[in-house]
């Protein structure tokens, strides 16, 4: 998955990623990088599904930190 252009710290998106896939126990390559709006700020989480359940993890903001 690539780094979003917010973010210009590679290593930081890598490993917000691989901590977000590994609290999910979701393995690499699934899942679908989505944003969500809460309380007026955007943040990314993974989405995929589990049977009829739409599942998703919280990645970080869509505007990190300086």
């Amino acid at each position: 998955m690539e780094t979003p252009d917010r973010w210009n710290d590679h290593e930081d998106w890598d490993e917000a990623l691989e901590i977000a896939r590994e609290k999910a126990d979701l393995p690499s390559g699934n899942g679908t990088l989505t944003t969500k709006l809460i309380d007026g700020r955007s943040y990314y989480y993974l989405q995929w599904r589990e049977d009829d359940q739409i599942k998703s993890q919280y990645v970080g903001p869509v505007e990190p930190a300086k």
